[in-house]
């Protein structure tokens, strides 16, 4: 590398020539593993051997490495903020007899087509917090009147959620659909001198 000189750094210590630049040799090596890695994830190989065994490859969606050939796209349910409050006889039994209730609601959410992402116990007016996947609000309002009318849980509250790209189109949607508001005109007119 001693024949090699650069126009733009005249000091070129611990760096690599690529397609006459000079990088970091960390640099370098880190855009060669990642060329290396993507390739082979996008490979054909690859991508028949996640078909073939989807469990051991978990990494589907936009987030991870495999994301971009995800090969069974799923079409995520709605997510909706579950919150309840035990009564105080739920509250005895539970400290006469210590559980987790997880698993008890969990294949009645699943029955309807649901998933629970997690639960949590909550100070505050709700002592439990779950997130759930349900196919649809119809099943959504379902387990929450099923968990209100078994007598143990009160003040339910079933809240959609959304993800932040549906809140972003949602703003923008908000931007273009035309309303003003009531007090516009009298901000704007309070706001000159």
């Amino acid at each position: 590398m001693h024949g090699l000189k650069s126009k733009n750094a005249p000091n070129c210590r611990g760096v690599v020539f690529y397609r006459r630049e000079c990088i970091p040799i960390s640099a370098f090596l880190s855009r060669e593993i990642f060329n290396f890695f993507y390739f082979f994830l996008n490979s054909f190989l690859f991508r028949s051997i996640v078909a073939e065994f989807p469990s051991l490859f978990p990494l589907r969606g936009s987030s991870g490495l495999a994301g971009d050939l995800a090969i069974q796209k799923e079409d995520p349910m709605p997510h909706f903020l579950l919150q309840g409050s035990y009564t105080q006889e739920a509250w005895a039994r539970l400290v006469a007899n210590p559980q987790d209730r997880t698993d008890a609601v969990r294949a009645p959410i699943e029955k309807l087509g649901g998933r629970v992402h997690t639960s949590f116990f909550a100070f505050g007016p709700s002592d439990i917090v779950s997130i759930l996947e349900m196919p649809d609000n119809v099943s959504a309002a379902a387990i929450a009147i099923a968990f209100a009318a078994g007598g143990s849980v009160k003040n339910v509250q079933t809240t959609p959620l959304m993800t932040t790209a549906e809140a972003l189109d949602a703003v923008k949607k908000a931007g273009t659909c035309g309303y003003r508001s009531i007090t516009a005109g009298a901000s704007a007119a309070a706001a000159r001198p």
